[in-house]
């Protein structure tokens, strides 16, 4: 499937009025503008002072940050949706006897919400889904069932504007070794476009 794909990043965490511009399959990826804080009363106004000039703010953020994806479907019409880490198990139980961690490893779990902006968004999670060990290195999805909960639909989810889908990606990690990162990238990590990152 072809698609062009770019992400950008919306955490009330992060500073506003940052943003940063990088070349992505065409795309481009992006800080969304911070809501406008309340305005005080005429009186109590004061002159606003002038905007200070920042460094471009990193894809990345806390557990709980949202990024949008925006891509094309397989018949080239523009889709968006929301992703988001709700929360991360670094020592995560299997769904049953069956799905287990290999020897020397152990199971984490990372739990995604995705919400549809627009049109059909359809992917594979453990596709998209990868952790960074604090030890530098990566490690991709192992497909156990988790006792937390589904993994979608086996990994596909499947959103149109304002459906919500929650799912865990599982991941076979060597005992000893703690995460540091989890990313998302809807181009399965394939191409230039900066993936969103969490912080663990």
């Amino acid at each position: 499937m072809s698609r062009r794909i770019a992400a950008a990043i919306t955490s009330a965490t992060l500073a506003a009025g940052l943003s940063i511009g990088l070349a992505a399959c065409g795309g481009s990826v992006s800080k969304a503008p911070a809501p406008a804080p309340a305005t005080k009363s005429p009186a109590a106004a004061k002159p606003a002072a002038p905007k200070a000039t920042h460094a471009p703010a990193p894809l990345s953020g806390p557990i709980g940050t949202t990024y949008v994806v925006t891509g094309t479907d397989d018949s080239g019409n523009a889709t968006k949706y929301q992703v988001t880490l709700v929360q991360w198990l670094p020592n995560a139980t299997g769904a049953d006897e069956f799905n287990t961690a290999p020897t020397g490893d152990h199971l984490a779990g990372a739990e995604f919400r995705i919400t549809g902006v627009s049109g059909n968004s359809t992917d594979d999670a453990n596709n998209d889904a990868q952790v960074n060990g604090a030890n530098s290195q990566v490690y991709q999805p192992g497909l156990e069932s988790l006792a937390s909960g589904t993994n979608f639909n086996n990994g596909d989810f499947n959103v149109a504007p304002g459906v919500t889908q929650v799912g865990f990606v599982s991941f076979e990690v060597p005992n000893g070794t703690s995460v540091a990162t989890v990313q998302w990238s809807a181009d399965g990590f394939m191409g230039s476009s900066a993936p969103g990152t969490w912080t663990v």
